[in-house]
């Protein structure tokens, strides 16, 4: 029977991920992919190359996330965020690997979709990348709405030293057909379980700009509980507007910590007549911070004026025992998770809520 794919985010590499992550890499190799490196090549070579990247990975510069099955890690994808101080729109999806052991089980196509999920959560707009020219990841890329902008012939060599052309791609994240014409549009609306801690912070750490933010506008529509936010910069252009709600985690209704989240992206200008609904809204600028290779966001509340001044903390992980173990900064004053004084809703002037936080 097949075993189940699971993605999730790698904020720092431990030895162990590094094998697993070499036995990928070497394998995609060995296969003949084009990714940078001729044969031979071994584990010792692949295990030099994640080791060359920690650093980005643990600071945040550079996104992993992993694809695993009951055998451990099968494929990886990156997203590259420190370039120039003039793109800070967008980011290179680079290095998309999967091992030939889980070839034809839609690796690749779900971290593709979880790539873009998480380059919208770092407020990007705009994916670009490259693949060898009519391959099987550029077929990929292709089905799921890239665009092709041009191809350079002879750009570089397979593992054995033939020549391959390249194309070049885009991805932009305010499209609203992300899977292409005619394809449903299965990316584009999804379920999760949410692992999360919530932190009262009394003054913003003095690691973080306080001009470096983006500002995220709140509606809360009554009845249904859910929530219209639409992500900013901080002169007031929207990257990004999308529709959620929390629900009780099912399998865990009365841990705080957890809760299903559904979500439907925007692209601007096309959540209109939801923003006309009634209800109550608020307004914060959301910050980011790595404390022992862990993404942080911290909030500080400008809307309502019963809220203005607030600070909130949050940290996100993927499974309970992480949250667990979570390393807490000594710039917390204490944690409020599962206080619903402190919750979005509450805070907005809805009043409690006690089935979503």
């Amino acid at each position: 029977m097949t075993s189940r794919i699971t993605i999730r985010h790698l904020a720092s590499l431990s030895d162990a991920d590094q094998a697993q992550l070499a036995d990928v890499l070497v394998s995609c190799v060995d296969g003949g992919a084009s990714v940078g490196f001729m044969a031979p090549f071994d584990q010792e070579d692949a295990i030099a190359f994640w080791h060359t990247l920690a650093p980005e990975i643990t600071a945040g510069q550079r996104m992993l996330l992993v694809a695993e099955d009951d055998r451990g890690i099968c494929g990886t994808v990156q997203l590259v965020l420190n370039l120039p101080a003039n793109q800070p729109h967008r980011a290179d999806l680079t290095k998309m690997l999967v091992h030939r052991r889980a070839r034809r089980r839609g690796v690749g196509a779900a971290l593709l979709q979880a790539a873009e999920a998480t380059a919208r959560e770092c407020g990007r707009t705009l994916l670009v990348l490259d693949a060898v020219t009519s391959g099987d990841a550029s077929r990929l890329y292709e089905r799921h709405g890239w665009r092709r902008v041009g191809s350079v012939p002879e750009f570089a060599l397979f593992p054995d030293g033939r020549t391959c052309s390249t194309t070049y791609y885009y991805r932009d994240l305010t499209d609203p057909t992300p899977m292409g014409a005619g394809a449903a549009r299965r990316g584009s609306r999804y379920a999760r379980i949410e692992r999360e801690r919530r932190f009262l912070v009394t003054t913003l750490p003095d690691s973080v700009d306080p001009e470096n933010y983006v500002r995220l506008r709140d509606r809360f529509i009554p009845g249904v509980f859910l929530r219209l936010r639409r992500i900013e910069r901080p002169d007031g252009t929207e990257l990004l507007t999308k529709l959620g709600q929390k629900t009780l985690d099912p399998h865990a209704p009365s841990d705080p910590r957890r809760r299903q989240m559904t979500t439907c992206y925007f692209d601007p200008g096309s959540a209109g007549v939801l923003s006309s609904l009634d209800g109550p809204s608020s307004a914060k600028r959301r910050h980011t911070i790595r404390v022992s290779g862990r993404q942080w966001v911290i909030d500080v509340w400008e809307e309502p004026v019963s809220a203005a001044g607030l600070i909130l903390a949050e940290v996100e992980c993927d499974s309970d025992a992480e949250l667990e173990a979570v390393e807490i900064p000594a710039w917390v004053k204490r944690e409020v998770t599962g206080e619903s004084q402190y919750s979005g809703w509450t805070l907005a002037g809805g009043g409690r809520l006690s089935t979503t936080d």
